[in-house]
């Protein structure tokens, strides 16, 4: 309902939220990354443009994401999340292609036109 970037990167943020926090079951992650790849696939093709916003939006949920949802059980995992989300923000920032080719929302690039 509301623009391609912000939907897909609350999305694929809480998808990322999960798999970073679940526990340490390569399924979860697998599952996770499964979920991505078809939500991008479902939305069809963008720019480039678009893709860094959608990875920025949804590193800024991650980010987000210690504030909503507090938990004693996953602080071990913060930390792991948090340098995740700053890397996607950063990388999204300079338009680092090549790391994204290396990373699962690699996806996003792969399905510009």
């Amino acid at each position: 309902m509301g623009h391609r970037a912000t939907d897909l990167g609350q999305m694929i943020g809480d998808l990322l939220e999960k798999s970073y926090v679940s526990d340490s079951r390569s399924s979860v992650r697998e599952n996770c990354e499964a979920v991505i790849a078809a939500l991008v696939k479902g939305y069809g093709a963008f720019d480039d443009e678009i893709a860094y916003s959608i990875v920025i939006h949804a590193g800024t949920h991650m980010i987000n994401w210690c504030a909503r949802h507090p938990r004693a059980g996953v602080r071990g995992k913060v930390d792991e999340l948090m340098q995740g989300a700053v890397a996607i923000i950063v990388k999204a920032w300079e338009e680092d292609r090549e790391w994204f080719d290396r990373h699962i929302l690699g996806c996003l690039f792969r399905r510009c036109v």
